[in-house]
């Protein structure tokens, strides 16, 4: 796929479909499409391999697949929601 796309399976309907997400959210299920979108054919260094390269290093760098810095809610967010049963169970 192309750099900032991601890959995935649509699993709201009987046969599981392929799709393509865009850098901007757009879904396709085709692979022509996909290619009229960004105005090339895909090649071989267009696969599974570099997505997976792509998305470790988004990772890596503390980003989502749009690129975007992860926020994540303090862990007292968490714990607050937890009962009394469920606080004895914590370690440290």
């Amino acid at each position: 796929l192309p750099k900032g796309w991601g890959h995935g399976i649509k699993t709201t309907c009987v046969a599981r479909l392929a799709a393509y997400v865009s850098p901007e959210g757009k879904m396709y299920y085709h692979r022509h499409t996909v290619e009229e979108v960004i105005g090339r054919k895909l090649g071989p260094d267009d696969n599974l391999d570099s997505a997976t390269r792509w998305a470790q290093e988004q990772i890596q760098a503390g980003k989502n697949w749009r690129g975007q810095l992860v926020k994540f809610s303090p862990d007292s967010k968490l714990f607050s929601c937890l009962n009394k049963r469920e606080r004895e169970n914590l370690v440290g």
